[in-house]
């Protein structure tokens, strides 16, 4: 597992071309998972924390789906934030995101402060899942949720067999080509193939007291939503 220093300075040098490179390699499919996981977050109530939020796609669908949603959006990427709020500077609805930097393992608010906590391809870089985990239970109110999108190796043959080229050298080829960073999108491809199945994900949120823990695969299991319940 790669330390969080690393991992801090690698998403820090791909900054610039990281939503580019989001839309390209997921065929454009990103933007539906975000749409989806926003829905099912805001169901849970209006205070929405959003961590690992990066250039903030998903805090701003969040916002764009309800436009009176207390957003909140935290990352230990500072330089990822400053881009997400560049995005956002003119646009006075989106304006109203509260964006901080903070570690996903030590969150800086109050016990039971959010209706739901979101983090979208996010978790599979956390070094200490089961604080993370611990850590957004703590600070969703009785009753709300965890949200999380992720990405997942497909399970059946078909998929498998193109999945995993696509994986290991075009992911990497397209991210070289786009970022001049071959580095991070080799880091990417490992940390989709080191990261728990969706059967552990789940087995974790229910260990951390999250209860009605569900997930559903989104684009034949390339993405997945968890859902967990704080009772």
């Amino acid at each position: 597992m790669a330390t969080p220093q690393y991992v801090r300075r690698m998403f820090a040098s791909i900054t610039q071309r990281y939503d580019l490179l989001n839309h390209l390699l997921s065929f454009g499919l990103d933007r539906s998972w975000r749409k989806k996981t926003a829905g099912i977050a805001l169901s849970a109530g209006s205070s929405v924390l959003d961590i690992c939020a990066g250039t903030l796609d998903l805090s701003i669908e969040i916002k764009e789906q309800k436009n009176d949603a207390m957003v909140v959006s935290t990352d230990f990427c500072t330089e990822m934030l400053i881009h997400g709020i560049k995005k956002i500077k003119n646009n006075p609805k989106i304006m109203e995101i509260r964006v901080l930097s903070a570690d996903a393992i030590c969150l800086p608010f109050k016990d039971e402060s959010f209706n739901a906590v979101t983090v979208a391809f996010g978790l599979r870089n956390i070094s200490q899942l089961k604080k993370a985990l611990s850590e957004m239970r703590r600070v969703i109110k009785r009753g709300g949720k965890a949200v999380i999108l992720e990405f997942y190796k497909p399970e059946g043959l078909f998929l498998s067999l193109l999945f995993r080229p696509y994986l290991r050298f075009v992911l990497p080829f397209i991210g070289r080509i786009i970022s001049g960073d071959k580095v991070a999108y080799t880091y990417l491809r490992d940390s989709v193939e080191g990261f728990v199945s969706r059967k552990e994900m789940s087995e974790r949120l229910i260990e951390a007291g999250f209860k009605d823990v569900e997930f559903k695969d989104l684009s034949f299991g390339i993405a997945t939503i968890h859902t967990g319940v704080k009772e």
